[in-house]
C-alpha cells in the first residue's frame, strides 16, 4: 500500500518524458511549471532523496526536510558565463574536436549544494557523488551477465 502511494506521489510530480526527451538525448526536456510547483510538497517529506530529473541545480534548500540524507545522480554541464549558451559551447567544441575547459562550462548536479548542504545530514557532491558507485555497479552487472553467458 506504501508504495503504491509512493508511485501516485511520484506520477503526480513529474509527468514521463516526451518521446526523445531524457538522458539518452535525442530532444529536449520539458517540465510544465505546474508539475514543478508540486515536487517540493513529495520531496519535503523524504527522509532520503535520490534526485535524477535533468535540471541544473533544481531542488533548493526549502524543498529538503532537515537532516535529510540527499543523492544526486543527476550531471548537468552549465556554461561559466550566464550569457553563453551551452549548446553553442557544445557545438563549437565538437566542431574543433575539443574537449571543454574549466573555464567555459562546470558540471553541476540537480541539486543546489551550496543550499542543500546546509539542512541536509549527508549529501553526495557532483562530481564525484554518485558517479563512482554508478560505475561500480555496471561493472558488476557486466561481470554478472558474463558469468551467466559463459
Amino acid at each position: 500500500r506504501a508504495c503504491s502511494n509512493l508511485r501516485a506521489a511520484a506520477e503526480a510530480c513529474l509527468p514521463p518524458l516526451q518521446a526523445g526527451g531524457g538522458a539518452s538525448g535525442g530532444g529536449k526536456r520539458h517540465l510544465p511549471a505546474t508539475c514543478v510547483g508540486a515536487i517540493p510538497d513529495v520531496t519535503k517529506t523524504a527522509d532520503v532523496l535520490f534526485v535524477a530529473i535533468g535540471y541544473p541545480e533544481l531542488v533548493k534548500r526549502s524543498w529538503v526536510k532537515e537532516g535529510c540524507i540527499v543523492v544526486d545522480i543527476g550531471i548537468n554541464a552549465r556554461p561559466t558565463n550566464e550569457q553563453d549558451c551551452i549548446q553553442e559551447i557544445s557545438k563549437q567544441l565538437l566542431a574543433e574536436g575539443c574537449l571543454p575547459t574549466p573555464c567555459e562550462v562546470e558540471i553541476v548536479g540537480d541539486v543546489d549544494f551550496e543550499e542543500v548542504s546546509q539542512v541536509a545530514s549527508w549529501i553526495t557532491p557532483v562530481p564525484g557523488g554518485s558517479g563512482p558507485m554508478t560505475i561500480a555497479a555496471l561493472m558488476s552487472n557486466v561481470v554478472a551477465s558474463y558469468r551467466e553467458l559463459v
